[in-house]
């Protein structure tokens, strides 16, 4: 089984937001939670290291593209 990789948003109030990329293996899990949203799945982490690049370039505070 292959690993894909998740760009998740923090929400928590009153803070920044921030952006973290998980490494998974399990397709089959429900991500998203009041604190942790998902950005967008990504088959490498190179793809995701790009696209948290581009959020941060673009300051978008956690806006989906």
């Amino acid at each position: 089984m292959r690993p894909f990789y998740i760009l998740f948003r923090h929400n928590k109030p009153g803070e920044d937001i921030r952006f973290s990329i998980w490494k998974e293996y399990d397709d089959t899990k429900i991500w998203d939670s009041p604190i942790l949203e998902v950005v967008e799945y990504y088959n490498t982490r190179k793809e995701a290291q790009n696209a948290l690049a581009w959020q941060k370039r673009k300051n978008m505070k956690g806006e989906m593209r």
